[in-house]
C-alpha cells in the first residue's frame, strides 16, 4: 500500500512493486477489527486509503469517463453505436493494484484516444 513507509513494505529490485507483507493471523484480525470500526471514514477528507496515488488516479479516471460517456453520447449515431459501446466498454480493462492498474490504465487511455479519433471523424 502506498501509505506504507518504505521499510515496512519495500519495493522489489527488479519489478518496482511493493513486497506482499507476510503478518501473524492475530495481528491482522486486530487490524481488520480496527478498520471495520472505523468504515464511516470512507469517501470522507479522512480516509486514510482514500488519499494514496492510486485512489487519486482512480477518481481522476471516473471523472475521465463520466465526460467520455458525455461526448459519446452526444455524436451518437445509428452508424456509430457499435464504436460507442467498446468505448465505453473500455474500463473494463483496467484491473490489477498498484503499477499493475497504472500500466493497463495507460494502455486504455491510449486505445481510448484512438477510438475517439475515429469516433469524432465518423460523425
Amino acid at each position: 500500500m502506498q501509505f506504507l513507509p518504505g521499510w515496512l513494505a519495500p519495493r522489489h529490485a527488479q519489478t518496482g512493486r511493493h513486497r506482499k507483507l507476510s503478518l501473524p493471523l492475530s495481528l491482522m484480525l486486530l487490524f481488520f477489527r480496527a478498520l471495520r470500526r472505523l468504515r464511516w471514514l470512507r469517501g470522507t477528507p479522512f480516509d486514510p486509503f482514500g488519499w494514496t496515488r492510486h485512489r487519486r488516479l482512480e477518481r481522476g479516471y471516473a471523472l475521465e469517463y463520466e465526460r467520455t460517456v458525455e461526448q459519446l453520447l452526444a455524436g451518437l449515431s445509428p452508424g456509430n453505436l457499435a464504436q460507442a459501446v467498446e468505448i465505453a466498454s473500455l474500463p473494463e480493462q483496467v484491473r490489477g493494484f498498484d503499477s499493475v492498474k497504472e500500466q493497463r490504465l495507460a494502455a486504455v487511455r491510449e486505445k481510448q484516444r484512438e477510438l475517439l479519433d475515429n469516433f469524432h471523424r465518423a460523425v
